[in-house]
């Protein structure tokens, strides 16, 4: 069986091996991860940081945040899509923390992976791991009939 995307279930795990570092209890390594504060809530389900890193939108979509401070200290959730709003990264979550997020309250953010290659070879420099065939035809290219 081939794939065009990676076939990693997880980022940063001992098949991705993002980095060739000893890893951390978390898994991932210091410079794909920062601690933000949420400066404003939109919804359960949208919520803004002060980003002092300036990363680029999309930087954390598909990755985790996980709360260190607050009602939802400890707990984690994944990450749907990142954007800026006036300097600040707005984050979409998949599903809603239990508990209210208050303004203040700390989270580590961890880059996220959509498994192409192209984003693998870009963004972590790890294209020599990467678990996909992405140049393989797909079934368009093997069906596609010849010409006369």
């Amino acid at each position: 069986l081939t794939s065009p995307v990676c076939r990693v279930r997880a980022l940063f795990d001992a098949q991705c091996y993002v980095g060739a570092v000893n890893y951390d209890n978390t898994n991932t390594p210091a410079i794909f991860r920062d601690t933000l504060t949420v400066a404003s809530v939109t919804s359960a389900l949208t919520l803004t940081f002060t980003d002092p890193n300036d990363r680029s939108a999309g930087y954390y979509s598909e990755g985790r945040v996980r709360f260190n401070t607050g009602a939802n200290a400890n707990l984690e959730r994944e990450v749907k899509s990142h954007n800026f709003v006036g300097g600040d990264a707005q984050i979409n979550l998949h599903e809603p923390f239990p508990f209210a997020v208050a303004v203040g309250d700390q989270a580590l953010v961890e880059a996220g992976c959509d498994r192409r290659f192209t984003t693998c070879v870009t963004k972590f420099a790890n294209g020599g791991n990467f678990r996909g065939e992405p140049d393989v035809p797909g079934l368009d290219q093997v069906l596609r009939r010849g010409r006369r």
